[in-house]
C-alpha cells in the first residue's frame, strides 16, 4: 500500500534522506521533484568505461574500475556502455546494483551467474534498458528464464550469445520470428542440445533472411553429441538453400555448427544461397 509522503514529519524526512542509497534519493527526486525535506539533490557520476560488479571471495559486493566507482561513497553511477555482473547467485538481488547504479548499458554481459527471471525483471523495471549486445557467459539460466522473455525485455538486441541452449524450446527458430527480431548481426549458442538442429528448415531461411547482411548464426554443440546424428540433422537442415562452405573466414557471416569428436573438434559452414 502506498505511504503518502506529505504525512511525514520534516524531520523524518530529513532522516529518510539520510538512510535512502544512492539510487533509492534518486528515485525519491524523480517521483517527488518538489518535495521539501529529501535533499541534498542526488548527484549523478557517469562512467564512459566497461564497469564490472561482482561478488568478490569474501561474499562482498564491489565494482570496477576501483578508481572510478566508489562504492563506500554516495555516488549515484551512470553505466551507459558496458556492463559485466560476475558472480551473482538467487541470494543477490538486483537492488544490490540499482542502489549504486543507473543502468542502460549497450553491452550487457553476465558471468558464471545464477540467472533468474525474478532477477532480470527486477533489473528491467526500474530502468529502460536498450541493450543490444547480450551475452551469457558459464552461467546458469532457470527456467522460467525462457528465450520469449529475452525478445520481451530486450527488444534491440543485435548480438545475442547463450552460454547453454536451456532457455530455448523445440521453436525457438518460430520463437524469434513471432516476436520480430530481425537486424541482428549475430547468435552464438554454446553447449546446446543436438535437438536445437530440430527445426524446421523453412523456418530457418526465413529468420536468416530477416537479418542484416553478414549475419552469423553459430551454435557449438555438447561433447556428448553423437557424430553420426549429427551429420544425419545438418545434411536434412541445410540440403536446401543452403551451400556448404569449405573454405570459411570466421569473420563473414554465414551458419557455423561446431561438435566434438574424441578430442578433435568438427565445424561445418553454410551459406544462404
Amino acid at each position: 500500500m502506498p505511504f503518502p509522503l506529505s504525512s511525514l514529519p520534516i524531520d523524518c524526512r530529513y532522516r529518510l534522506r539520510d538512510l535512502a542509497t544512492p539510487g533509492e534519493a534518486y528515485d525519491l527526486q524523480i517521483a517527488a521533484p518538489h518535495f521539501h525535506g529529501i535533499n541534498p539533490i542526488q548527484k549523478i557520476k557517469y562512467v564512459p568505461l566497461i564497469v564490472r560488479v561482482f561478488i568478490n571471495d569474501d561474499t562482498q559486493f564491489c565494482a570496477e574500475p576501483s578508481r572510478l566507482v566508489n562504492l563506500d561513497s554516495n555516488e549515484l553511477y551512470s553505466v551507459y556502455a558496458n556492463l559485466h555482473i560476475q558472480n551473482l547467485t538467487t541470494s543477490h538481488s538486483a537492488q544490490l546494483i540499482l542502489d549504486r547504479f543507473i543502468i542502460n548499458p549497450g553491452d550487457l554481459h553476465f558471468e558464471n551467474s545464477v540467472v533468474t527471471l525474478k532477477f532480470l525483471q527486477h533489473l528491467a523495471a526500474r530502468r529502460n534498458l536498450d541493450t543490444t549486445f547480450l551475452t551469457f557467459e558459464k552461467c546458469k539460466l532457470h527456467t522460467d528464464f525462457t528465450l520469449e522473455v529475452i525478445c520481451t525485455m530486450f527488444q534491440k538486441l543485435i548480438i545475442l550469445e547463450l552460454c547453454n541452449s536451456n532457455p530455448l524450446s523445440q521453436y525457438w527458430i518460430n520463437t524469434l520470428i513471432a516476436m520480430n527480431y530481425g537486424n541482428m548481426f549475430r547468435l552464438t549458442i554454446n553447449d546446446a542440445s543436438i535437438d536445437v538442429l530440430n527445426v524446421d528448415k523453412n523456418q530457418l531461411i526465413k529468420f536468416v533472411k530477416a537479418q542484416r547482411n553478414g549475419f552469423k548464426l553459430s551454435i557449438s554443440l555438447k561433447e556428448s553429441s553423437d557424430d553420426l546424428e549429427v551429420n544425419e540433422m545438418l545434411e536434412t537442415l541445410f540440403s536446401y538453400r543452403f551451400w556448404q562452405l569449405t573454405d570459411y573466414d570466421h569473420h563473414d557471416g554465414g551458419v557455423v555448427i561446431r561438435w566434438r569428436l574424441l578430442d578433435e573438434w568438427h565445424e561445418r559452414y553454410y551459406s544462404l544461397s
